[in-house]
């Protein structure tokens, strides 16, 4: 199946999805410049697509059971819904950063679970164990997607649900988000089974649970529903970013954040995600934290990131 989207102005497909690969190792999506393969599990069965970008359009690329349902939510997914014109930023040196990270819109994902499972493990102490602890989950519980892409379908809810907590921890996940992430997907199973795979209802729902926070939530809005005034609080590294690049402080907090987004209200996650494209970072304090090695397995910590989930860092 073949579709064909007319591109906005400025609109880049690299820069929109910039952080949605977990990893170098996450077999579940592809990105290359102006190209995007992605893999999900749909209410009407596995899809995968692929999505270039040329001159003036976006020609996309559909395979598997659940395409018909898919094509229906590709414009959203694709970020193509989301209008930025209206945002101007006021402070100069926030308006080089953002003509610097032109083209970044942000994607409806019509299905919630596999961004929900990724914000739990980034929830890890670095995020390179969070990407390691994800490959290793679709590599045992995932399978091949449809069509030529070479990607796996990414784990479904009743697949994580129908194993014991237990079982995650040989991945790296620790106890605490071992037991967060079988409880979402026991929650968001009933969910799927009644017909909800995404949106408001499925958010709220997972938000109830223990494990659950403002962090995992405001990341899920900004990333999965595309809500442009989504905040993020409780990021190790984000406050700093914040006020490093807004203000010229090497350190921030998130009430100094706040402050410092307020007039940008109604774009405040339009400006989060420009600061995460930039490249620019605080001033480091102190040395990297290593991966810690798998349960079970020998060795010593290998080089890694402080965790900070919802960074461009991700892929």
């Amino acid at each position: 199946m073949s579709l064909r989207f007319l591109a906005p102005p400025h609109y880049r497909l690299h820069r929109t999805f910039g952080t949605y690969r977990m990893g170098p190792g996450d077999r579940t999506l592809r990105l290359e410049r102006g190209r995007l393969q992605a893999a999900l599990h749909t209410p009407e069965g596995p899809a995968s697509f692929e999505a270039e970008q040329g001159s003036d359009s976006i020609r996309v690329q559909l395979w598997g059971d659940g395409a018909d349902w898919l094509r229906l939510h590709m414009e959203a997914l694709l970020g193509l819904c989301d209008d930025p014109t209206g945002f101007s930023p006021r402070d100069p040196s926030f308006r080089s950063v953002w003509k610097r990270t032109l083209g970044i819109h942000l994607p409806t994902l019509p299905v919630l679970f596999p961004r929900l499972v990724q914000v739990v493990l980034l929830q890890l102490v670095t995020t390179g164990e969070g990407q390691r602890a994800w490959g290793r989950i679709v590599r045992d519980l995932g399978s091949l997607a449809p069509g030529p892409t070479g990607l796996r379908l990414p784990p479904r809810s009743v697949d994580i649900a129908g194993a014991p907590w237990v079982r995650y921890v040989a991945d790296g996940v620790p106890h605490k988000q071992a037991r967060t992430l079988v409880r979402c997907a026991r929650t968001t199973a009933a969910l799927e089974a009644s017909g909800t795979w995404g949106g408001e209802e499925a958010l709220q729902a997972v938000a109830a649970l223990p494990g659950i926070g403002p962090w995992s939530v405001g990341y899920l809005r900004g990333t999965a529903m595309g809500d442009p005034d989504a905040v993020i609080t409780g990021d190790f590294h984000l406050p700093h970013s914040a006020a490093w690049i807004l203000a010229g402080r090497e350190r921030g907090t998130d009430e100094e954040m706040l402050d410092l987004l307020e007039p940008y209200r109604g774009h405040r996650f339009r400006v989060i995600r420009a600061l995460w494209a930039s490249g620019i970072r605080a001033p480091r304090r102190g040395p990297k934290r290593g991966l810690r090695p798998l349960p079970g397995s020998p060795g010593r910590a290998t080089p890694g990131r402080r965790s900070n989930p919802a960074s461009p860092w991700l892929g």
